[in-house]
């Protein structure tokens, strides 16, 4: 794998969807994990090239007590070290969750995705909100719509562009990910509760896709990525 490859997909992608017009301003999602640090230290390498304003905006869901706390002091002290203009919030996300008859997963979507919005409300012009879903995301996703019965639509998995939301991580691999921060040096964090079964994402990514790739087709996410693509030109 080579460093110039993964910067090279990133660069693409944006440039394909049109993600980041000159001038505009960027914020993206920081929660600590290797998928959003290397957003942000892609989104810093393509800001030597071109103009435009990034934000790095973190979410606090109290969710992991002081697990969480370790994570946005983290993202702030890593922001300081590449200069990146850093703004954090907080939310009772289990308590969001019961008011409103929520899953936590849900829950905790809702309330980031609402501060994102609200931090783009300070800034004029365009204004884009960056989130770090990669490859390995956009599978999951399919089959979670698969279980639940979807239409030609669920098939097309996560896209690259809704709205103001840009997802320029959608050709890299979570594996790939991990191989930037690597790369540049830096370290990311890791949440505990990635690993928490009781999780449907988790279990689709620790259980279902491990057991068809071994019992099945060890090109499955490959294959699946190729429907989605298929599905995505006859929608």
């Amino acid at each position: 794998m080579m460093i110039r490859d993964v910067i090279n997909n990133f660069k693409g992608t944006v440039e394909q969807f049109d993600m980041i017009p000159e001038g505009s301003t960027v914020i993206t999602g920081v929660s600590g994990g290797a998928d959003s640090v290397c957003l942000l230290l892609l989104l810093c390498e393509y800001k030597v090239d071109h103009n435009f304003t990034l934000v790095a905006a973190h979410f606090n869901h109290k969710l992991r007590g002081a697990e969480a706390d370790d994570d946005e002091k983290f993202t702030r002290d890593l922001c300081n070290t590449l200069k990146v203009n850093y703004v954090s919030g907080e939310g009772d996300v289990a308590y969001f969750a019961a008011e409103h008859g929520l899953g936590t997963e849900e829950a905790a979507r809702i309330m980031r995705y609402n501060f994102f919005s609200e931090i783009a409300q300070n800034y004029s012009g365009d204004v884009k909100i960056a989130v770090a879903h990669n490859q390995n995301d956009r599978v999951e996703t399919i089959l979670h719509n698969i279980a639940r019965g979807t239409s030609i639509e669920g098939l097309k998995g996560i896209s690259p562009v809704r709205g103001n939301i840009i997802r320029p991580l959608l050709n890299i691999t979570r594996a790939e990910t991990e191989f930037i921060c690597d790369a540049y040096g830096v370290l990311f964090r890791i949440d505990s509760s990635n690993i928490d079964c009781k999780y449907t994402r988790n279990r689709i990514r620790g259980n279902v896709i491990p057991y068809i790739e071994h019992q099945l087709s060890p090109d499955f996410v490959k294959n699946v990525l190729r429907m989605s693509d298929l599905a995505s030109e006859d929608n």
